[in-house]
């Protein structure tokens, strides 16, 4: 990965149903999700988080599943959310070390597998203010929507910057 590159952050299912179910387009998770449509940051789910997406849509939506599910995948797809593999089992043991809960460290694992920045969730209980999760056990790091969009954002123009400087050194 070139440091150069577009941020690469990871979603959880919670990140995700609250862009879908926000009214609000302004919402970090919609905003993040307008970054990824025009290419600014890159975002990625893994299967299991998809899996797990849809069981709480389900759940939530009941009779009008359905019609969620359609909004899911246009967004998915009108985002440019890439899909990853589901990580290996000993990733996802080294996670569960850290997570104390073997759903959130199969997320987690499959955000460092696909070498993730950000892990962005609004899970409280076993990933937000984790102090196990970020340097020096993991690389990335966790945030909740509004704190990885600001910090998109940051890393966009910073990149941008990086970018333009390079090239000119180039000439």
């Amino acid at each position: 990965m070139d440091d150069l590159d577009p941020p690469k952050l990871s979603l959880d299912a919670s990140l995700i149903i609250a862009a879908l179910l926000s009214d609000n387009p302004a919402s970090p998770g919609r905003r993040l999700f307008k970054m990824g449509e025009v290419g600014l940051i890159s975002l990625w789910v893994s299967g299991h988080t998809l899996r797990e997406t849809e069981g709480v849509l389900q759940r939530l939506t009941g009779d009008d599943y359905p019609r969620f599910k359609i909004i899911l995948a246009e967004n998915l797809v009108l985002a440019n959310i890439a899909t990853t593999a589901d990580p290996d089992e000993a990733t996802i043991q080294m996670c569960a070390g850290l997570t104390n809960y073997r759903p959130d460290a199969k997320v987690l694992a499959a955000a460092i597998e696909r070498d993730c920045e950000v892990l962005v969730t609004y899970d409280k209980e076993h990933l937000l203010k984790n102090p196990k999760i970020g340097p020096p056990n993991t690389r990335l790091v966790v945030m909740s929507g509004g704190e990885a969009l600001e910090w998109a954002l940051d890393q966009v123009r910073t990149r941008a910057r990086l970018r333009q400087e390079r090239d000119r050194q180039r000439r």
